[in-house]
């Protein structure tokens, strides 16, 4: 058995290391370098939930620049589609290994990310510095304000399928307090935020 104790993380009365999930982040992130995430419990709503931030490396910092130049001044929330692919990727493959779907996934400048002299990762003062908001954020997602990116399928569905598929943008909207109008036909429900 490995980890600490206290970095244990404990959802519906299961036992999730936090490596366990860093390691599915490394390997999603071809580009992330070990040690540059953290995984931890947050509460959400008297619930706990998973919240993971990751370091991002200088390709995904300029993607951030770049978006956020291009919207100054617009009101609206910043959607970069190559953060949501990832943050996608990473939901899904933490819900099929857990069965539990990360609520927050944050990026953050890789020069705020706290480690110790060593390199380890400082999960709770990752925590802190997140639930604090004085992280350099990048990028954020939260399944109670966001869905993943949307694309329009490239056929016509049939009534059935419309029926069902406003079923579950309506009951996203009222269970995941989500503001969307469309969701992509061929997302998995792990990466909508929905888990068991």
């Amino acid at each position: 058995v490995t980890g600490r104790l206290k970095d244990l993380i404990i959802i519906r009365g299961r036992n999730i290391y936090p490596q366990d999930i860093e390691g599915i982040v490394e390997k999603e992130l071809s580009s992330a370098l070990p040690n540059s995430s953290a995984a931890f419990s947050i509460e959400v709503q008297g619930r706990e939930n998973i919240a993971i931030v990751v370091a991002a490396d200088r390709a995904l910092a300029r993607t951030a620049a770049k978006a956020e130049k291009a919207n100054k001044g617009k009101s609206s929330r910043l959607i970069i589609p190559e953060f949501e692919v990832l943050i996608g990727k990473i939901r899904r493959s933490v819900a099929n290994q857990f069965d539990v779907t990360p609520h927050t996934v944050t990026f953050v400048r890789r020069s705020s990310f706290p480690k110790t002299s060593s390199g380890k990762v400082q999960r709770a003062l990752c925590r802190s510095l997140l639930l604090s908001g004085e992280f350099e954020i990048l990028y954020e997602s939260r399944l109670d304000t966001a869905i993943p990116f949307v694309s329009q399928p490239a056929f016509n569905p049939t009534d059935l399928r419309l029926a069902i598929h406003d079923s579950v943008v309506e009951w996203l909207r009222s269970n995941l307090n989500s503001p969307t109008d469309r969701i992509d036909y061929d997302a998995e429900f792990a990466g909508l935020g929905v888990d068991s």
